[in-house]
């Protein structure tokens, strides 16, 4: 067999090993397709299973780029999707086959969001008998129906489960399921407020300042701060109309506000059946609007407080393991889509 090996750093999603220091065996397969000399049966059944699958990437950019070039190395057939702007990025020249997005849409506006096209990329999957999807992140990536789309036609969908990210994806649903994991969360609203008066209420009980949270979307898009009643007199209303335009769902909830609180992601992976495990935390403190500006690793916040990165770690498996946490179909466990548990230090 002929390996080669690569030392780096990655910087991306193709590993979970994110920010560190990494070591890759490969084995490469000559370009006429017959297996290394001297194979032996479970070398020629791991080709003959990478051979039949296919993949397509349901992304674009430099996402789209990195799952292509991982597939490539990984020796699996790859299947790209673009737009009439789209047509020749690099995603498109990486993949063996590429597929235009309703090239009959000749509106720039409208074609542009053909990303979003679930329906539409669905049938590209099924008449292209493609066996794996990998959402990328953004698009697509946390929309549980698209994903219980791809699984209903027999897809595997290289990703947290449809049901994982329909409870990961409602930020008040993930809270109770935290909750049910006995994982500590901060103090707030029992579900969703669904007018002033339950908010004003919960907020008496959880104290000021406090947060009023969109429970989709993200981006701090849907989080306002509420330093007093007279703020969450003003903004209740303001901030659940934003939430419907934005994210389709005006659902909110409340939780109290820590102004020096510390965000620090724990990554995890798992196979959805009680194996799962953490790859170390990221310090994710440095904001500009609630969105992250640097991701650091080791957490240099964590350095001066012994003990608690095992208890952070401990608390983010707990609650995955609770839910039988599943990053990835089965087939290829080499290629997975990690999900980053957002933990509070104060």
């Amino acid at each position: 067999m002929a390996f080669s090996l690569e030392f780096g750093t990655v910087m991306g999603h193709d590993f979970p090993w994110e920010n560190h220091t990494y070591v890759i065996c490969a084995i490469s397969l000559p370009p006429d397709g017959n297996y290394p000399h001297g194979a032996d049966d479970s070398e020629r059944d791991t080709w003959s299973l990478k051979s039949a699958q296919k993949l397509l990437v349901a992304n674009r950019g430099e996402i789209a780029v990195r799952i292509l070039r991982t597939a490539k190395r990984l020796g699996i057939r790859t299947v790209s999707i673009c737009t009439q702007s789209d047509a020749t990025a690099p995603h498109v020249a990486l993949a063996d086959e590429s597929v235009a997005l309703r090239p009959d849409d000749d509106d720039p506006p409208t074609n542009s969001r053909r990303y979003l096209d679930a329906a539409h990329i669905a049938d590209i999957c099924v008449s292209h008998n493609v066996t794996l999807v990998h959402p990328g992140y953004g698009f697509l990536s946390e929309n549980h129906e698209f994903a219980a789309l791809i699984e209903s036609q027999g897809i595997t969908w290289v990703g947290p489960t449809s049901q994982t990210i329909q409870a990961m994806g409602l930020k008040h649903v993930a809270r109770s399921v935290a909750i049910a994991a006995g994982v500590p969360v901060v103090p707030g609203s029992e579900g969703l407020v669904h007018d002033l008066v339950e908010a004003k209420s919960n907020a008496q009980r959880i104290g000021y300042p406090l947060m009023l949270k969109s429970t989709a979307g993200g981006g701090g898009m849907g989080l306002i701060v509420c330093r007093n009643e007279e703020d969450l007199t003003v903004k209740f209303l303001e901030t659940q109309e934003r939430a419907k335009s934005l994210f389709h769902n005006d659902g909110l909830f409340l939780e109290r506000y820590f102004p020096k609180a510390r965000h620090i992601e724990i990554q995890v992976f798992g196979n959805g059946q009680d194996h799962l495990l953490h790859m170390g935390e990221r310090e994710c403190s440095v904001q500009r609007r609630y969105q992250k500006v640097i991701e650091e690793s080791p957490s240099p916040f964590l350095i001066h407080y012994p003990g608690l990165r095992e208890k952070m770690c401990d608390a983010a498996t707990r609650m995955c393991k609770n839910m039988r946490y599943s990053s990835a179909g089965k087939p290829l466990p080499q290629m997975y889509l990690p999900m980053n548990i957002s933990l509070h230090a104060f």
